[in-house]
């Protein structure tokens, strides 16, 4: 019930407050002891799991002790790498207690997400007798007044990962050529609408915006269930997550990507962040059955679930917290979708490199800003090293 006063002096406290089994709220005096106990200089080594964490949805009851090294055993954890889990961890050390092959899986369900079963191969330029039509055509619809930044971005991202050809159609009408990328080219959104089945992979969202303009362009475009691959991003969410006739629709499309954030999620689903965040492997679940959609659940851990599978990131770092990175993400994704992967190559493909590239560029910059920009020049040499 209580601890030394000299609690400093020990150099090793040993967590075994709790097990895997905790499911219930902690008492004030358990919250003030792992106060004490995060507040000491001591090195903190948590049994199990850091008491107060549930290692397998990463909720946090309370308070919960925030270790130097944690100690698993049997199998690894899944709320270890997502959500809370992460910044309470620390290194986590995994005794299996019987002799097991080394899997790629971090539970029998949960897969890292790494290069094993990603056919990256079909992104490679094998034939000399090709063009830009070759790479796909790749369409970005955003950029509203006031956001034209969220469709630069995505479009060099999309040029930077290969797309033969980005187009980028703008709701706002004084949209103008990007200077620093003359390569990318505008086009009339009124006239990409008429037909969409012309590109090979459609982007929805950055910078897109809810005014009536927004609304009466995103219904047009799904009333169509246009037959490219589709990622819907950002305000496009929000539009879905309001509108009963538009999400109705939506439902109906198959060939898409969503790519929420905890707010967006809890949009989608009418539940509160907190709820979202309590069990992030239920909630890109839930978002993924309920929306027909390979479903990216960003954040600490970010994860992906394909309708088969379900995958955590351990790429990226906190650096990737400024404006931008989500509407660069939409790029390379699209890219990647252009050059002919699916939509579950192409999501996990994209998420580990941009996390790969943030996790490069700290090493020599720190974790202060780093722009989106630079993220998506370090993406297009990790993909080329990774090709070829």
């Amino acid at each position: 019930d209580t601890l030394p006063n000299d609690i400093d002096s020990y150099s090793l406290v040993i967590d075994a407050i709790f097990g895997i089994g905790i499911n219930s709220e902690l008492s004030n005096n358990l919250i003030k002891i792992i106060d004490v106990i995060n507040n000491s200089n001591s090195c903190v080594l948590s049994v199990d799991t850091p008491s107060g964490l549930n290692p397998f949805t990463s909720q946090v009851y309370g308070a919960a002790i925030k270790a130097n090294y944690t100690i698993t055993f049997l199998a690894d954890k899944p709320g270890f790498y997502t959500g809370n889990g992460v910044d309470l961890v620390g290194e986590i050390i995994l005794e299996p207690l019987i002799k097991v092959d080394q899997i790629k899986k971090i539970t029998n369900e949960i897969y890292e997400n790494d290069l094993s079963y990603i056919n990256y191969n079909k992104l490679i330029r094998k034939n000399i007798n090709t063009n830009k039509g070759t790479y796909g055509t790749t369409l970005i619809i955003g950029g509203y007044c006031g956001m034209h930044g969220a469709l630069y971005l995505a479009g060099r991202s999309a040029m930077l990962m290969g797309s033969g050809k980005v187009i980028l159609a703008s709701l706002d009408n004084n949209f103008n050529t990007d200077l620093l990328m003359p390569e990318l080219i505008v086009a009339n959104t009124n006239e990409v609408i008429k037909n969409l089945d012309r590109y090979s992979a459609v982007v929805i969202g950055p910078g897109f915006g809810t005014n009536n303009k927004s609304i009466k362009l995103l219904t047009t475009l799904i009333e169509q269930n246009p037959k490219p691959k589709l990622i819907f991003d950002a305000d496009a969410l929000n539009i879905i997550a309001t509108d009963k006739y538009i999400k109705k629709l939506f439902k109906q499309i198959t060939n898409k990507i969503i790519t929420p954030h905890p707010l967006e999620a809890s949009r989608l689903l009418d539940i509160t962040v907190d709820e979202v965040n309590q069990n992030r492997f239920n909630s890109v679940n839930l978002l993924s059955s309920e929306y027909n959609a390979v479903c990216l659940l960003k954040g600490a851990g970010s994860l992906i679930y394909d309708r088969n599978n379900l995958y955590v990131n351990l790429t990226g770092n906190v650096a990737l917290a400024n404006s931008g990175q989500g509407d660069s993400l939409c790029g390379i994704i699209a890219a990647f979708l252009s050059q002919g992967l699916d939509l579950s190559e192409a999501l996990r493909l994209a998420v580990y490199i941009q996390g790969k590239s943030i996790d490069s560029l700290v090493k020599n910059m720190g974790y202060n800003g780093i722009l989106a920009t630079e993220v998506s020049l370090m993406a297009r040499k990790i993909l080329n090293k990774i090709l070829y």
